[in-house]
């Protein structure tokens, strides 16, 4: 049944007589982008699903940052229910893709609403609470917007119209505060809190928040308006296991479009039922959450391999047969025969090997023999209102720092091998230019990169370099603060092989629970005092799920 217009709305309608046909003209000239370039991207894309459907298909998607190619003639598909983990190498151009999509470079319908959660909050005078809600209320205006548009221009009858008024009663101005509470305390806010526990933060300003609390405000804002396509880059990397449990749930059943960057595979199983795979400058689907995608690609690529290896038998068996034939008339007929073969075989397309991902590992240096204790603590205490205690460390101890903020500090002006030769040639004399591109090498900074400003590199690349620093450092111990915030899954690994493989002491904040899982001997948990968990760090997640009462 279709929506009614309200009276009012009809008559606007009657007065301005028929629609224009203005905005079927700016749909088909829409239908293509051509070369729309903004912050260095150029992308094309030709829509090719209905422009009203709630599902997009956009074929012939190239993609190109300061003109390097990172996506060529590949198609973007993208259906309601879908919750698609974006996965990729460190530098293929991940982030780079979200931002086209934010910026609408690529040519997807108006009715669409996208969000990127690409910056913190602003600091203002407006809590949390406030900022949130305050979204939600430009939205409300933003649909009546669009309703009275499309009833001026197409009529009650307009097949558009029940979605946004499904989307007006979604929203619900009478449930803001509760909703977006809901949603503040899930993300680690508190409603309500004593002094010596920080205060109420849902009602405190963004002005006064760190950057990271701003983030989880932005975050908070993001899920609150719930867009048709919701477009997040690593949504965890400012929150605790707790706040990353509880995301991972509420995304879990996002009814629209999701696409998300992480380095989470816990994260991705929990909220994923697809995988779109960035490689080779294509763009290429799986149905399933990330363990579903590893089994069926490993499955595929195990039965091509065997493809592979019998066809390659074949091709020998047959060349070898034309080799032997000499110059005897029937030989000479058979072989030709066996050559038309091998030529059919060649036009059809020879069978390849599955592509693979040339494998990163690094290691840090032996840390040597420095009797403990490293670090001492005698009545050390911490609260908001300051800290008490002393703290001692062995005289010569190198510490191996990693934080949320190292690669901020890099000289974006320079380039990698610049940047470390200048801090470090003094403890490296023999090093020259290729000895430094070396040791930038084997941190799995590709070697385009080596002598281009570090501002061209992808987020993950500078944690490659951050660690490529560490390492040159010989700590005796490693204090990381959430050092998997822009790596990859294969960074990741190899980083939890350098872990285990270090001789030195290892201290490491982290919710990505697959690193834990690999690097721990103990599991520390810090609330209101620090406890020692009995346990792994998996029976620490089903903890949390089960205090919270979470479905999975």
């Amino acid at each position: 049944m279709p929506p009614k217009a309200p009276k009012e709305k009809k008559e606007k309608k009657e007065k301005k007589g028929k629609a224009s046909k203005a905005g079927e003209l700016e749909t088909v000239f829409d239908n293509l982008t051509l070369g729309h370039d903004d912050g260095g991207r150029v992308a094309t894309g030709l829509l090719i699903s209905e422009p009203r459907a709630r599902d997009i298909k956009i074929s012939a998607f190239s993609l190109a940052l300061h003109g390097q190619v990172l996506v060529e003639d590949t198609i973007i598909e993208l259906n309601q229910g879908g919750r698609y983990g974006l996965l990729g190498r460190n530098g293929c151009g991940k982030s780079t893709f979200l931002k086209c999509l934010a910026a609408r470079e690529v040519p997807i319908p108006s009715h669409f609403d996208m969000y990127l959660l690409a910056h913190e909050a602003p600091p203002s005078e407006m809590s949390a609470l406030e900022y949130v809600i305050n979204s939600a209320v430009e939205e409300v205006a933003r649909l009546d917007n669009m309703i009275e548009q499309i009833l001026v221009e197409e009529g009650p009858e307009s097949e558009l119209l029940q979605d946004l008024y499904d989307r007006q009663d979604e929203l619900d101005p009478s449930t803001f505060e509760t909703r977006a509470s809901t949603i503040l305390i899930g993300l680690g806010f508190k409603a309500n809190a004593s002094d010596a526990e920080g205060g109420s933060t849902i009602h405190k300003k963004t002005k006064d928040m760190s950057g990271g609390w701003r983030m989880r405000v932005a975050l908070a804002r993001a899920l609150f308006i719930a867009p048709s396509i919701l477009l997040l880059d690593e949504p965890t990397n400012h929150l605790d296991l707790e706040a990353c449990v509880w995301l991972e749930d509420y995304l879990s059943t996002y009814s629209k479009i999701l696409i998300v960057i992480s380095h989470s595979q816990d994260f991705l199983n929990g909220v994923c039922n697809n995988m779109m795979v960035m490689q080779q400058n294509k763009l290429r689907y799986w149905s399933g959450n990330f363990d579903a995608y590893v089994n069926t690609r490993t499955e595929q690529d195990t039965n091509t391999i065997k493809l592979y290896k019998k066809q390659q038998a074949e091709i020998a068996e047959i060349k070898q047969f034309i080799s032997s034939c000499g110059t005897y008339a029937n030989l000479v007929r058979q072989a030709k025969s066996r050559q038309k073969i091998l030529d059919k075989m060649e036009a059809d397309g020879l069978i390849e090997m599955p592509f693979e991902e040339p494998l990163f590992r690094f290691k840090f240096p032996d840390a040597g023999d420095m009797s403990p204790p490293l670090i001492s603590f005698s009545e050390v205490a911490f609260s908001y209102s300051g800290k008490k205690g002393t703290v001692s460390t062995r005289s010569g101890l190198s510490i191996g720092r990693f934080h949320q903020h190292s690669a901020e500090v890099l000289n974006l002006n320079q380039t990698p091998v610049e940047y470390l030769s200048s801090k470090y040639q003094q403890r490296y004399p023999s090093h020259r230019l290729e000895e430094w591109r070396a040791v930038v090498g084997n941190y799995g900074i590709p070697s385009e990169y080596h002598l281009l400003p570090i501002a061209t590199l992808s987020d993950g690349l500078k944690t490659r370099l951050v660690f490529c620093e560490i390492s040159l450092q010989n700590p005796h111990l490693l204090l990381f603060d959430e050092p998997t915030n822009a790596a990859d899954m294969e960074m990741i690994d190899s980083m939890a092989e350098a872990i285990k493989a270090f001789n030195g002491g290892v201290v490491v904040i982290s919710h990505d629970f697959r690193l834990l899982q690999q690097i721990t001997d103990e599991i520390w948990v810090v609330n209101k005092g620090l406890h020692i968990w009995d346990g792994d760090i998996r029976s620490y997640k089903a903890s949390l799920k089960k205090t919270y009462g979470y479905k999975k």
